[in-house]
């Protein structure tokens, strides 16, 4: 997998030895199953992609203006 190109960037894999920390990325990323996020950041994060589509579909049904 090490130098290979993937979505336009090279990709490096190498071992982790657990001594790196790295900041948290790709808030689109879903954690269920992994053992890894927060329960209560995941309900607030999914009541806020709700809200969002809610007002996406009442701006659909106006016309889209």
């Amino acid at each position: 997998m090490n130098g290979r190109f993937f979505g336009g960037r090279t990709v490096a894999a190498f071992p982790m030895d657990g001594s790196q920390r790295y900041k948290k990325s790709g808030q689109g990323v879903d954690l269920s199953g992994t053992g890894l996020g927060d329960a209560d950041e995941h309900e607030a994060a999914a009541k806020k992609e709700e809200e969002r589509l809610e007002k996406y579909a009442s701006w659909l049904e106006k016309g889209g203006e």
